[in-house]
């Protein structure tokens, strides 16, 4: 009797990994034919990763690194991370917090060599948890006429968040996502530690990691080899996007599967083992309120135990998502420009988590890759609801100094600034708002006095910035 309970025990045991085994087997096949897609002939691609308990149970590469050599993606291509640096800038905070060489509750003017009075009221603590209400750099430096195709060093983009003289919201009261957050714990790193922020993250993030082959973008010139380009679709073809921004603290760190896998394992692992270091990195804020803000240090919180964040520009779509709890992790560098690769990441995400396919999410996922390289042109005639002459005139900001000159050609809506012509297109059934053609920069909304007449413009972006410009010459 015991002879026969041991052997179906084993039996029982072998089962339920053989089973495990397929699942595991089954999942890749279907994250195989998700993204397959990208090796079709001449398509940028990715490059993705799942860790589950220490181990790399999924890792593969897909479409083409660079489109005009048709140079395949490997796991050693260099993708642009752009905002998913931010976890490394938040791991630094915590190192140096641990070791007491930087306060969260202190204001950040102490380290900052107080170049700005409004920061005298902005604690450390703001910044990371993106409660400060300092503006989004990024949308300031659209809307004063550049592009992201113009050349911004480090210190262009310094100059741009501590020129503000005001705050976009009282520090404390709401949570705001806002680049310009970590560009300035990016310099707090560099002033506490009197070392350059790439060399101090080199030494003390990336070296005891192994991440070996991750680099730091100082300048826009710099040769990064084996790099990807990033690509974006557009007038019926894949574009290469140029990479001319070099922010320190929120971007500028080109890395690749092999070491974003190394870094999900490395923060999985020492969570596991309640490394203070990982714990403090975890943890949020709450607001003046006390509603929480869903942003630890560089990664947003989802649930109860879900971290990620993407980072997007200039055709690179990036992604890592962790359930430290369940010690899973997924990484996913793309260079495809596409829309959904990353909504995508979460769907194969919980695949693994939840131990389940999502049959008709990973059906879907697969049309709208196909569907987004073969955009047609939209010829869909603009309606507008007034008279488009209402709002010809000249806008100033008198803060910021930028103009916008608002006219009207071939019976559509233009505003204009010192570098280029923007469509405005009418949302639909908004009297006086339009949408801007231009990515990131925002809503164009126009406000009338008591007679009617157009006195002001409002660009209202994504990430909460409100600009006003008074109108100060006719047409």
């Amino acid at each position: 009797m015991i002879a026969k309970l041991k052997l179906l025990i084993l039996f029982s045991l072998f089962t339920i990994g053989l089973n495990a085994q397929n699942s595991i087997k089954d999942y890749n096949e279907i994250v195989d034919s998700l993204y397959s897609v990208f090796n079709e002939s001449g398509k940028p691609g990715c490059a993705i990763a799942v860790v589950k308990e220490g181990k790399i149970v999924y890792q593969k590469c897909f479409g083409l690194s660079d489109l005009e050599h048709q140079i395949p993606i490997t796991s050693s291509t260099l993708f642009g991370l752009a905002s998913v640096s931010k976890q490394f800038t938040g791991y630094g905070i915590s190192i140096l917090i641990q070791e007491k060489r930087i306060n969260p509750n202190l204001e950040i003017a102490k380290y900052l060599q107080n170049e700005n009075k409004l920061w005298e009221s902005i604690q450390v603590r703001n910044l990371i948890h993106h409660t400060s209400g300092i503006w989004d750099w990024p949308y300031l430096f659209l809307a004063s006429g550049h592009t992201f195709n113009d050349v911004a060093t480090h210190q262009n983009i310094y100059k741009i968040i501590k020129s503000q003289s005001n705050l976009n919201f009282q520090t404390g009261s709401e949570f705001q996502y806002c680049s310009s957050n970590y560009v300035l714990l990016g310099q707090l790193i560099s002033n506490v530690t009197d070392t350059s922020y790439f060399d101090w993250i080199y030494q003390n993030v990336f070296m005891p990691v192994g991440m070996q082959e991750t680099v730091c973008q100082r300048n826009s010139g710099e040769l990064i080899n084996n790099r990807a380009y990033g690509y974006l679709y557009e007038n019926f073809k894949y574009n290469r996007t140029t990479d001319n921004i070099s922010p320190q603290g929120t971007g500028s760190i080109y890395s690749n599967l092999t070491d974003m896998t190394s870094w999900t394992k490395y923060l999985l692992s020492e969570y596991s083992k309640k490394t203070p270091v990982i714990i403090n990195m975890l943890e949020t804020d709450t607001l003046n309120d006390g509603e929480v803000a869903p942003y630890a240090y560089g990664l947003m919180k989802r649930g109860n135990d879900c971290y990620w964040h993407d980072g997007v520009f200039q055709g690179f779509r990036n992604i890592i998502i962790l359930y430290p709890e369940q010690n899973i992790g997924l990484v996913l560098l793309s260079n495809s420009g596409s829309n959904y690769i990353m909504r995508s990441a979460f769907t194969i995400a919980e695949m693994f988590v939840k131990d389940s396919v999502p049959r008709e999410q990973i059906i879907n996922y697969k049309k709208l890759f196909k569907e987004e390289s073969q955009k047609k042109e939209d010829n869909t005639e603009l309606v507008y609801l007034q008279n488009v002459n209402d709002f010809n005139g000249i806008f100033l900001n008198t803060e910021l100094l930028i103009t916008y000159r608002i006219h009207v050609k071939k019976d559509s809506l233009f505003a204009e600034n010192s570098i280029e012509r923007i469509l405005l297109k009418p949302i639909e059934g908004k009297s006086d708002q339009f949408n801007s053609s231009k990515l990131l920069l925002g809503d164009f909304i126009f406000e009338r006095n008591e007679s009617g007449k157009v006195i002001e413009l409002v660009i209202k972006q994504k990430r909460g910035n409100i600009i006003r410009f008074g109108k100060i010459e006719e047409e």
